[in-house]
């Protein structure tokens, strides 16, 4: 497995489920250019893979396992106000379907709510999905 091979695995397999659930609500893949908060719909996901570090994590030869680290983050955005029902609904559906995973050889970990940040009319949720995956070399 290698990166690239992560985040297809990653998005294609929460992006299914999100549209299955919430299909009349955005859901904003990594690599996509932000929304322009003025003209959003309300409420929306905005989704931001990351990776963090690797290690090797085992000495077989000639083919050591690496394994590399990284997180998911989601951002549940509701307009200030309008929804912290809806947000924390939308959380819980991203923890259940997105943490404590075997998604294709990557391996996710507990999810993690943070703490919420307000800015111009929104609030953002954000929900970290540690992960990780092994690589042979």
């Amino acid at each position: 497995m290698n990166f690239d091979d992560a985040r297809q695995d990653l998005v294609g397999h929460i992006f299914p489920l999100w549209a299955a659930a919430y299909a009349t609500y955005p859901f904003i893949p990594p690599n996509t250019p932000p929304p322009d908060l003025a003209d959003q719909v309300n409420p929306f996901v905005m989704m931001h893979i990351t990776y963090t570090s690797g290690r090797q994590a085992s000495m077989e030869y000639p083919n050591p396992v690496q394994r590399w680290t990284g997180y998911v983050l989601f951002e549940v955005f509701v307009r200030e106000h309008t929804g912290s029902k809806t947000q924390t609904q939308l959380i819980d559906f991203l923890t259940a379907n997105a943490g404590l995973q075997n998604i294709g050889g990557v391996i996710s970990q507990v999810a993690v709510p943070l703490s919420p940040i307000h800015f111009k009319g929104w609030s953002k949720l954000p929900l970290r999905v540690p992960f990780y995956f092994d690589s042979i070399n």
